[in-house]
């Protein structure tokens, strides 16, 4: 029996479509503001909103460390207005 003779293996380039330009979207936290309203819109009707807007948040939360061991305890808000406003006020 003759001894197996190991086989040359020569790399063979695989084509490869052009590839489309990358586009690159940059997402910073706190530059989308959400007002909360006293009266929401009904679902289905469009136009203005008919409440007042009393606090206006961020995307952004805030994160607290209570008990000051390096862990957060909790998460809140990042309020950037706020108002108490009441129509009937005397």
């Amino acid at each position: 029996m003759a001894p197996l003779s190991p086989k040359r293996l020569t790399p063979t380039p695989i084509p490869y479509p052009a590839a489309a330009p990358a586009t690159v979207y940059a997402f910073t936290r706190g530059r989308v503001r959400y007002g909360i309203t006293n009266h929401p819109r009904p679902t289905g009707v469009k136009g203005p909103r008919s409440g007042a807007v009393l606090a206006t948040l961020s995307d952004r939360k805030r994160a607290f460390d209570d008990h000051t061991n390096g862990l957060i305890d909790r998460y809140a808000a990042d309020v950037w207005s706020y108002s108490d406003y009441y129509t009937f006020r005397k």
